[in-house]
């Protein structure tokens, strides 16, 4: 079966950005062609829900809570098997109230996550093949089975970022950072960091660097030793043991790739030379993080929201600048790629395929 799963997932991924590749370099001369292959490709990555079985605790969950709502008429929205945040219940009370089936509902939530990432592409200017590509190959296209609440708030948080500079915008930044806590109320977490990073970044450049050496750092610990509670106000677990959740299916080099890939992050802060902004910032918060707590799931879970950055700030990276750019960017890829294969064969254990 994982050998098969494997092959599917690989076809599957070469599927999705063959297609946005083409749409990309289409754009501008064969408007067709582009919007053509742009739909294939929403249609194939929206095709795996089909497919996510019963991968992970809460995938089971959620398809529990959607069925037992689907089939009883006369519920209301908060009288499911679970107590989920407000914007779950109701979006899974309307979707069952239509007739869908779960596997529907998942259709729909992988389009919209499709398009939620190609806008951030078109917001943080970068091409839609390179956002997916990191996107796929950092594992998250598995997250948004198991973590799907929490998957939803972190693209409406960031769909909220990319409003963030904008004057015009700000009350659309208010809607999505509310949807997010909607659906998860972890998100508070880095709107809470966000807000802080608007108040720090009106100081000056010396000013704001020093704040930034000691927030981040002293931010970290506050999240470290109030986890209890956090995740208790959160309607979290505490998980008393320590594993490592990237280690899939005991290969092992999970948290050295990880590692690795924080290494090339921070490198890539340094070559970059630009202003130092919210993403950079959300995703120095994610590298301190996980030094400090690489395999507690309680504050991995709260860490989501800024493993994210990391990839957004690796989009926007022009890796063909120089002979040095290349390298880091092969390297990060590469060290994605294997990831990407183990969270394949991890995965493979629960999934309908086979």
């Amino acid at each position: 079966m994982e050998i098969w799963f494997l092959v599917y997932y690989l076809a599957w991924t070469a599927a999705v950005l063959l297609l946005l590749w083409v749409s990309d370099i289409e754009r501008f001369r064969n408007k067709i062609l582009s919007r053509a292959s742009l739909f294939g490709s929403l249609l194939i990555f929206s095709f795996d829900s089909y497919f996510r079985g019963n991968r992970g605790r809460d995938t089971q969950a959620y398809r529990d809570h959607y069925l037992f709502i689907s089939e009883n008429a006369g519920l209301m929205p908060d009288q499911g098997p679970y107590d989920f945040e407000v914007g779950y219940l109701y979006l899974s009370f309307i979707f069952g109230r239509l007739g869908f089936s779960f596997e529907w509902f998942s259709f729909f939530i992988s389009a919209f996550s499709f398009v939620a990432i190609c806008f951030m592409a078109y917001a943080f200017r970068v091409t839609r093949t390179k956002l997916f590509a990191l996107v796929i190959l950092s594992g998250f296209v598995f997250f948004s089975y198991n973590g799907l609440r929490q998957w939803l708030a972190l693209l409406l948080f960031y769909l909220g970022v990319s409003f963030f500079y904008s004057q015009r915008k700000r009350f659309l930044v208010i809607i999505y950072w509310l949807g997010s806590v909607a659906f998860h109320l972890s998100s508070v977490v880095a709107l809470a960091t966000a807000v802080g990073f608007r108040a720090i970044s009106r100081l000056d450049r010396l000013s704001t660097l020093l704040v930034y050496l000691i927030s981040i750092p002293a931010l970290v610990l506050i999240f470290y030793l109030s986890l209890d509670v956090l995740t208790g106000l959160l309607g979290y677990k505490v998980y008393l043991q320590r594993i490592n959740i990237l280690d899939y299916s005991g290969l092992g080099f999970g948290w050295l790739a990880q590692t690795l890939l924080n290494c090339l992050l921070v490198v890539v802060l340094v070559i970059k030379r630009d202003k130092f902004g919210l993403l950079e910032y959300l995703a120095i918060m994610w590298v301190f993080l996980y030094l400090l707590s690489p395999g507690d799931q309680s504050i991995m879970r709260l860490a989501v929201y800024f493993s994210f950055a990391q990839i957004l700030v690796f989009s926007r990276v022009d890796y063909f600048r120089d002979t040095f750019s290349l390298f880091v960017s092969i390297s990060y890829f590469g060290l994605m790629s294997l990831q990407f294969v183990a969270a394949i064969l991890f995965n493979a254990h629960g999934a309908i395929l086979g």
